[in-house]
């Protein structure tokens, strides 16, 4: 039996996203999937002090959960699914919020579990963070990560990143949503623009680019979007052109 068996509203929840995929073939999100993880899982602060003083329910824990990633993956490949993605913080603003070492541990072997079984099954892999993770990447790429959607660079430097781990990783950025979008001028939003796909584009196929979804919520100005959008598709053709 799967684990969405007899669940009542989450196996009602699942099936109608899935229904409504193979209608729409549309990115999706749901309110009750979100409810459903917002009223399971404990808060952050407990959930930090619980890893370093239980790691073996933690590790029950995180394991029950892949276990319910694994079997949703086994759902949605059935239906044509391309990818998988979760938004997963991991990063204050100077540092990981846990060691490299203890994520390695402890996390870095749950997330291969449904990566490696995405994989299997045909479905690419996609993680949201926030922060400065630069030290959890190679941990996170060992684990079969396919695409980092990251809305700060700045912080971590875009050219150490693409030094480090360009041709690795597929990077999923906007120009940095708390510096250079806020503080810059429209000429430096398009040169931002232009360094990513510089930095990151050259890796041919180590760079998608994006604006961020709430763009209001953080001061982001329509002059600046445009200047971001219009640069990456004008700019990104041209690279893409002169490489094919």
């Amino acid at each position: 039996m799967g684990l969405y068996e007899g669940r009542g509203a989450l196996t009602r929840a699942m099936k109608d996203l899935m229904l409504r995929w193979q209608e729409t073939k549309e990115n999706w999100d749901d309110p009750q999937t979100r409810e459903f993880e917002e009223s399971v899982l404990v808060p952050l602060e407990s959930d930090l002090k619980l890893a370093l003083g239980a790691m073996d329910q933690m590790t029950a824990l995180l394991n029950r959960l892949a276990d319910i990633a694994i079997d949703a993956i086994d759902r949605l490949a059935e239906v044509g699914v391309h990818g998988i993605m979760s938004c997963d913080d991991w990063g204050l603003q100077d540092r990981p919020m846990l060691s490299p070492a203890i994520f390695a541990q402890y996390w870095k072997p749950v997330y291969h579990r449904v990566y490696h079984h995405a994989h299997e099954r045909g479905l690419l892999t996609f993680l949201h963070s926030c922060g400065h993770i630069a030290d959890l990447l190679p941990h996170f790429i060992e684990a079969e990560l396919d695409v980092i959607q990251m809305d700060q660079q700045e912080n971590m430097g875009v050219d150490n990143l693409a030094e480090r781990f360009g041709g690795k990783i597929c990077f999923w950025c906007p120009v940095d949503i708390q510096n250079t979008m806020v503080k810059g001028t429209v000429d430096e939003v398009r040169a931002y623009a232009r360094h990513l796909i510089d930095a990151f584009g050259k890796y041919n196929g180590g760079f998608i680019a994006q604006w961020y979804a709430s763009p209001q919520a953080v001061n982001h100005s329509p002059e600046k979007i445009e200047a971001m959008a219009r640069e990456f598709v004008e700019y990104g053709a041209q690279v893409y052109a002169a490489g094919h």
